[in-house]
């Protein structure tokens, strides 16, 4: 940062009092507290006020000994240290889900080079109607590299898992639809199915990303907090790196499909047996087509992912970061509550949700009836699992990462949690309100309802379109129209169902 890069407009310097614009600091409060702490323990400089709103800083310093140059040269050093000290915590927060990598670099690129293609094809086609040359080799060769291209992030290593494990997987059974409706030329309906589901994706992931963006920033509050001074640092900072990388959670989560998993796929080998019969009996390949498409899972293998998408939006908004996707369905199930220290607020709203068992209790030392040592909390976790029992403890301390570990699901404090404990827990209550145990447990069974409504109205869908395909009422056209209602009907419940849902 040299002072020769600076105009007029950006500092204003007189005898002993700088005030200058610094492109880190604006709307960076966190940044503001740290280069304010850093910049005043400088020799010759007596104060700093630091304005994340404006993006400027006011210093008061020694002109005698120290200039412009030299304090522009602190602040560029305090900035990198900064932006290191960032990366590494906002590295150590993994964004946990199981969707394509492709998707989760870039979904947004992905949905709106699809959407732009689906505009352009949807255009020409009102205005000019169905090109004589759609029939044409190049023609059909470019829609066939745009549908592979847009379907490319949901295909990408899913050969080889389908392979070892012997199952249709999820994204095979969704891009089904798109080559079968390519066959048939329909471009425009085929794009139109990997749309959504590249929208669905979109939207989840910008949920999940949002929220690990909460938990860095949140870490690195936590940081801020120990830095006591420029000898400490890096003490302090070691410290908390080794909390990040040697604490992470060990929940064991199990790679179980799900019901609406298992339906989809019974679904598409059903489908498949009844085209090819169709086929043998008729030899009409078109009827055959529709039978596939009206059949396609499409919207079944989307009904868990779009619900728990907009569940996980529903929860940021509330204060509640969820780490991994697999969490807000299963802390739906616990009946057992184990609190670090008592919220009798929390407790009243826990009992309305019909959970009963709630023990307070703490992994602290500290001289009440209520203490116990961390050991003996993982065996007391560990016995009530034992009896069935699904737990989830809520704690804020370091001594609480082994109970966290123990349980079904660990939620930490965010304002008064330690960095470990934040980093350990599966689920993070920003605000420090107890009352959001009960309310996420609440929205994460409602979850679980919308997502059998989801799975049931699918299921309809398909054995309908498929009792209608067999007997030739319908088209494959039609049924590929019908599969992407079926698909905009589920992501349109779980939006509404789940957007604004009230606490209890």
């Amino acid at each position: 940062m040299a002072a020769a890069s600076l105009t007029t407009s950006q500092y204003n310097l007189l005898p002993g009092r700088l005030r200058i614009s610094i492109k880190s600091l604006l709307q960076s409060p966190a940044f503001a507290h740290y280069i304010a702490t850093r910049l005043v323990k400088e020799k010759y400089i007596y104060s700093v006020t630091a304005n994340p709103l404006t993006g400027r800083a006011l210093i008061h310093f020694n002109p005698t000994y120290i200039c412009l140059t030299e304090i522009q040269s602190l602040i560029f050093a305090i900035e990198q240290r900064y932006s290191i000290q960032k990366s590494t915590i906002h590295e150590s927060v993994k964004i946990d889900c199981n969707h394509p990598p492709e998707l989760i670099k870039s979904p947004g690129t992905y949905a709106f080079a699809t959407g732009l293609i689906l505009v352009g094809l949807v255009t020409k086609r009102f205005f000019a109607g169905k090109s004589p040359l759609s029939s044409s080799p190049q023609i059909f060769s470019f829609a066939a590299l745009a549908t592979l291209i847009a379907g490319y992030p949901l295909l990408r290593n899913r050969f080889e898992t389908a392979a070892k494990k012997h199952n249709m997987n999820y994204e095979l059974l969704l891009f089904l639809p798109t080559l079968l409706l390519l066959t048939i030329r329909e471009s425009i309906t085929g794009l139109s199915v990997l749309w959504l589901v590249q929208l669905t994706y979109w939207l989840g992931t910008a949920a999940q990303e949002n929220s690990h963006k909460s938990i860095s920033n949140l870490l690195m509050g936590k940081q801020l907090q120990a830095l006591k001074s420029p000898s400490e640092e890096k003490e302090n900072l070691n410290l908390i790196d080794t909390e990040v990388k040697n604490n992470i959670s060990t929940h064991k989560n199990e790679e179980k499909k799900s019901s609406s998993s298992l339906l989809a796929e019974k679904i598409i080998w059903y489908s498949l047996a009844i085209s090819g019969i169709s086929f043998l009996l008729t030899r009409n390949f078109m009827r055959s087509l529709a039978i596939l498409l009206a059949g396609c899972p499409a919207a079944i293998s989307l009904s868990k992912d779009a619900a728990m998408h907009s569940a996980i939006s529903q929860a940021a908004e509330k204060g509640v970061l969820i780490k991994q996707i697999e969490v807000l369905e299963r802390i739906g199930d616990v009946d057992t509550v184990l609190f670090e220290h008592e919220s009798y607020t929390g407790i009243d709203q826990l009992h309305s949700l019909g959970i009963k068992d709630i023990r307070v209790i703490t992994g602290d030392c500290t001289a009440n009836w209520h203490s116990m040592l961390p050991d003996d909390i993982v065996k007391m976790i560990n016995d009530l699992q034992a009896l069935g029992k699904k737990i989830v403890m809520i704690g804020d301390g370091i001594n609480d990462s082994p109970a966290f570990a123990a349980s079904d699901v660990a939620i930490a404090m965010g304002r008064k949690g330690t960095a470990q404990a934040i980093e350990t827990a599966d689920i993070v209550i920003a605000n420090d309100d107890p009352r959001k145990v009960a309310e996420i447990i609440y929205l994460s069974r409602y979850m679980n309802k919308v997502i059998r409504q989801n799975v049931s109205f699918a299921t309809v869908f398909n054995i309908a379109g498929v009792a209608l395909a067999a007997t030739s009422l319908i088209t494959p056209i039609t049924a590929g129209l019908l599969l992407n209602i079926s698909t905009l009907a589920i992501i349109m419940n779980s939006k509404c169902s789940l957007s604004g849902k009230k606490p209890i």
